[in-house]
């Protein structure tokens, strides 16, 4: 019931603490903090990808959640995942 309350109710953009995003060719859920900090759900690839970038940028936050989610998702291809 929890999960079903964060990802389906609230409003479009943000939802008991998720956030959809899209993190290049992946769908995620996710928050970003006051000190960017991130961390991402990504479903297709169940993977979650957390981390902060020490400054107050934050659509460097996504940016490099999306690349991280990127490089796994290559690795994971290449080894059949």
């Amino acid at each position: 019931m929890s999960l079903a309350a964060m990802t389906g109710g609230g409003t479009a953009d943000y939802r008991l603490g998720l956030a959809p995003v899209d993190l290049g060719q992946h769908p995620a859920w996710g928050h970003t903090g006051f000190w960017n900090t991130f961390s991402y759900y990504i479903p297709t690839l169940d993977l979650t990808v957390s981390g902060c970038i020490l400054n107050h940028h934050v659509e460097k936050v996504q940016e490099l959640a999306r690349r991280l989610v990127e490089v796994v998702a290559q690795g994971a291809e290449g080894r059949g995942w």
